[in-house]
């Protein structure tokens, strides 16, 4: 089997030993049936169904939102305040399909995405993709995802309408998350391995340039910043994030964020991007334009994720270690809530959607 990548660190041969033994005596306990509308997409892999059992309380001051978490280590795929899902696999990267209430949650330990109705909190269908999917992005068009497959240095293209990998873009530096020009003809790759950040021709589904970075350097995360011309990527090597202008392909500017930054996300309705920074268990907040540091809060151990509320009022931060998500009130920046996962949850990623 191909192995799990999370990130490099010393925790990873203790996670790869506990989801083998977590695949050894799992058992489904029953089988979920979907109460998703006809119209929706149908199960591909009905021998592998997710057993269901409740999930931690959604807080009263998220009530009106639907979140869920991606939790790597027990196979979970968790909604808040509804049911989470038990896998034989692990959930690692979390997107919402624009335009719809899909949520596509990548197993990087077992060659395929769930989909589910994010709204209902029903599990929907089971694409086949590469062998280590991380992250998942959608087409302007609606038509096209593209999924990262870091152990086999990929990209899975896949039908929107068919839900079938239609194609594989060979990436060598190992792509680990992605993100598309606003125009989707480029996808930029943040490839940790190869130390690298690749640009992908979507029409000719190759490998056409890379941005120049200083050596040494391992993106990890990557987003863009909606409607303009920058993306932002994290680097765990020097605990940087680059701000990268798409029209030169250039570094413009970095920021200092702190030991191994891993996944960043725009708070909507501001000026600011937040890094999760795993090595001082922050989430930093910048400001897009200039880099400068907003805010600095301090979450736990190892924060691996931060997700905001789409009015921006609030960000959710998964602390990887401690099993728990914080919830952050971004008008003055504090803590006003810890959810606590079950153990050996590993929390990867989260998300918002309302």
């Amino acid at each position: 089997m191909t192995p799990l990548y999370i990130h490099r660190h010393a925790q990873f041969l203790r996670i790869m030993l506990t989801v083998a033994a977590l695949a050894a005596i799992l058992c489904i306990g029953y089988y979920f049936t979907s109460h998703a509308p006809s119209n929706s997409p149908k199960t591909q892999n009905t021998s592998s169904l997710p057993s269901v059992a409740a999930a931690p309380p959604l807080p009263a001051e998220l009530r009106g939102y639907t979140i869920a978490a991606a939790n790597t280590l027990s196979g979970q795929v968790t909604f808040l305040g509804g049911v989470s899902y038990q896998f034989h696999g692990a959930p690692h990267g979390m997107a919402i399909q624009p335009g719809t209430d899909r949520l596509w949650v990548t197993n990087s330990n077992g060659s395929d995405i769930w989909i589910f109705d994010m709204a209902q909190q029903t599990y929907l269908a089971d694409v086949s993709v590469g062998v280590s999917p991380t992250h998942v992005v959608f087409s302007p068009d609606g038509k096209t995802a593209y999924a990262a497959d870091f152990s086999e240095s990929a990209v899975s293209v896949i039908d929107l309408a068919s839900l079938k990998t239609i194609a594989t873009i060979q990436v060598p530096g190992g792509p680990h998350q992605l993100v598309l020009s606003q125009n989707g003809a480029y996808l930029y790759a943040a490839c940790p391995a190869g130390g690298s950040i690749d640009i992908i021709s979507t029409s000719a589904r190759a490998v056409i340039g890379k941005i120049p970075i200083e050596s040494g350097t391992e993106p990890y995360g990557i987003v863009m910043d909606p409607g303009k011309r920058y993306l932002y990527a994290t680097d765990t090597t020097y605990g940087r994030v680059l701000k990268i202008d798409t029209q030169t392909n250039t570094v413009v500017a970095t920021a200092y964020v702190g030991p191994r930054p891993l996944l960043e996300n725009v708070i909507p309705n501001s000026e600011d991007v937040a890094a999760a920074v795993s090595g001082s268990g922050e989430v930093v907040v910048m400001n897009r334009e200039d880099m400068r540091i907003v805010r600095k809060i301090r979450i736990g151990a190892y924060v691996d994720a931060v997700a905001a509320t789409p009015d921006g009022k609030w960000l959710i931060a998964a602390d990887a270690e401690n099993n728990t998500l914080s919830v952050i009130q971004v008008a003055n920046w504090e803590i006003k809530d810890v959810i606590a996962l079950p153990a050996a949850s590993y929390p990867n990623d989260v998300i918002v959607f309302g």
